[in-house]
């Protein structure tokens, strides 16, 4: 009678071995989808856009004690329009939310800059050049970037770097630039514009 209960013991727990084990749910892979455009096209449709808006987005008075010709006036950012700045930069929907943040950073460096160093007049240091092509010739250089090709592009699963470097028979007015971008919604967006050696 032992030895009946041990041998089914061992036949139920030999079966329960060669069960096999059930079937696991396996999720789906998401696949992203493929970015719409190029990391160059993306440049190409901000710059488009930035050469339209340029002259709007300069006039926005983000230091306005530096369009009045009184100078007791100590000069300081106002937020309010760095936010219509911002918001109007956004509207080109060629820029990343970090690069709108990066933006949004640097006015407060400027303002903190000018508590440090009290200005009344003259150019507002730090805001006396193009923010994104890094010179005094914004328009001719913007210009420039839609007309040229990048030197080099190199694109790494959804991140890309575009630069362009310039030629003297160019009579470039800025220096060499790098774009960074990434996808974000299924688009190539601009992270940041920094010069280039």
């Amino acid at each position: 009678m032992t030895n009946r209960i041990l041998l089914g013991i061992l036949l139920l727990s030999t079966s329960a071995c060669r069960q096999e084990p059930p079937a696991q749910a396996t999720s789906p892979t998401i696949v992203a989808a493929k970015p719409t455009g190029s990391p160059t096209t993306a440049i190409h449709d901000f710059l488009t856009w930035y050469e339209q808006h340029q002259t709007q987005l300069n006039s926005l008075p983000v230091v306005p004690a530096a369009l009045d010709e009184d100078t007791t006036n100590v000069y300081a950012v106002d937020f309010r329009a760095v936010e219509d700045y911002l918001r109007l930069l956004n509207s080109s929907r060629g820029i990343s939310s970090t690069y709108l943040q990066a933006q949004r950073h640097y006015f407060q460096q400027c303002q903190d800059s000018l508590r440090a160093y009290p200005q009344t007049d003259g150019l507002v240091e730090g805001l006396d050049y193009d923010r994104f092509l890094y010179t005094q010739a914004g328009d001719e250089q913007t210009r420039l970037v839609l007309r040229s090709k990048p030197a080099s592009v190199v694109i790494r699963a959804d991140t890309a770097q575009v630069i362009y470097r310039w030629r003297e028979d160019q009579l470039s007015e800025g220096p060499n630039l790098a774009f960074s971008l990434a996808v974000e919604q299924g688009r190539w967006l601009i992270k940041a514009i920094r010069r280039h050696e």
